[in-house]
């Protein structure tokens, strides 16, 4: 995925919710007698005014969305700390009646003369609970979204880490097998030390500059394990043909000797 996609979607999303907003509110703003004597206080035309208005409004929503996207979802998965993820919810939601207070008392107010209230002291506890209930689900979408887009990625990096633990693991004994294998055939004289020396160095190549790559040909994979089509040493399963040219991750795991 491009990395101006994911929020260009972002983006996209949240012009389309206040496209939504403020053609709600022009498609009825008039029958109502409140929002009509506001547009005219305000002296804004009354898409200019909709538009920020509900933007105002939308920015709430958006604290709410990328603060359990950020603060909480990483505490639920995949750590599972239930405890930190509940303090990160409520910071959240503090979040959440701090922007709104800040967006209607001094913004809206003294900007746009929009009277939410119509003058009358607001309860602190109504204020907080009217809020949370009006926005906690942006919460739940965020932290929904967190967990499809991280999903992939955790297991991804998780299959990542086996591969490498697995690589460490084998490819010592691997070397240490051979190296053993190349001192019998030179302590015996043998005439295929040479040839089992060079097969070691290429071996040895392949690993530096291959192992290391997402995908590897297939055939080339089979050759440096000294397997091939048609010679196959004793207790391996015959490999056709036909799995040439097919990619696949690079292992090198032999450990049996070369002879």
């Amino acid at each position: 995925m491009k990395k101006w996609l994911y929020p260009g979607l972002h983006l996209l999303g949240w012009m389309l919710l206040l496209i939504s907003g403020v053609q709600s509110f022009m498609a009825g703003y008039k029958a109502n007698i409140y929002q009509v004597a506001w547009i005219k206080a305000c002296g804004w035309p009354p898409l200019a005014a909709a538009t920020v208005m509900t933007l105002t409004y939308q920015t709430i929503s958006m604290v709410a969305f990328y603060g359990a996207y950020t603060w909480t979802a990483p505490f639920l998965f995949p750590r599972r700390r239930y405890g930190r993820a509940l303090v990160s919810l409520a910071a959240v939601f503090a979040a959440m009646v701090v922007t709104r207070y800040v967006m209607e008392f001094w913004f809206l107010q003294p900007v746009l003369h929009f009277e939410n209230y119509f003058g009358r002291p607001v309860d602190p506890r109504w204020y907080i609970t009217n809020c949370i209930s009006y926005s906690y689900e942006y919460c739940l979408f965020g932290i929904i979204l967190f967990f499809l887009t991280h999903a992939g990625k955790i297991q991804q990096e998780r299959a990542e880490a086996e591969l490498a633990f697995l690589r460490s693991q084998i490819n010592p004994h691997f070397l240490f097998n051979t190296i053993n294998d190349i001192y019998s055939l030179v302590y015996r004289q043998h005439k295929d030390a040479p040839d089992a020396l060079l097969k070691l160095s290429g071996i040895l190549r392949y690993a530096l500059y291959e192992e290391n790559r997402d995908s590897v040909s297939l055939e080339k994979e089979l050759t440096y394990c000294g397997i091939t089509s048609t010679s196959l040493l004793s207790g391996l399963t015959i490999i056709p043909t036909s799995t040439f040219g097919s990619m696949a991750a690079p292992l090198l795991k032999a450990s049996r000797p070369f002879y």
